[in-house]
C-alpha cells in the first residue's frame, strides 16, 4: 500500500511489501484494512496505521481474501473459498 498526497502526488509512506492485493480494502477510524494471499503462501487480514502504514495487527485466513467490505460494526471477508465476519471494536488509543 502506498499513501499519495493528492495535491503534488507525492508519496507520503508505503507499507511493507505483500499486505494487500484485495480486490479492496476498508478505512475504519485511523486504520486500513487490507488483506493479502496467494497460492502456497500464508494469507492474513492487515491492519495497518493511516498515518504511517505501519502493520499493527493481522489475522491468518484460511485463503487469499477477495473482498472486504465493512458495514456498521461487521466487517465482511470473502475469501477464495470462506466467508468471515468479524465484529468491529472501538479502540482505547
Amino acid at each position: 500500500m502506498t499513501a499519495i498526497e493528492v495535491r503534488g502526488l507525492k508519496p507520503l509512506w508505503h507499507s511493507a511489501p505483500l499486505v494487500s492485493n484485495a480486490n479492496n480494502f476498508e478505512v475504519v477510524g485511523e486504520y486500513l484494512i487490507t488483506g493479502y494471499g496467494f497460492t502456497d503462501e500464508p494469507d492474513f487480514l492487515y491492519l495497518l496505521r493511516r498515518r504511517d502504514g505501519e502493520a499493527v495487527g493481522k489475522i491468518p485466513l484460511k485463503s487469499g481474501p477477495d473482498y472486504i467490505i465493512r458495514q456498521g460494526d461487521r466487517l465482511y471477508v470473502r475469501t477464495y473459498n470462506t466467508d468471515y465476519i468479524f465484529q468491529l471494536l472501538q479502540s482505547v488509543e
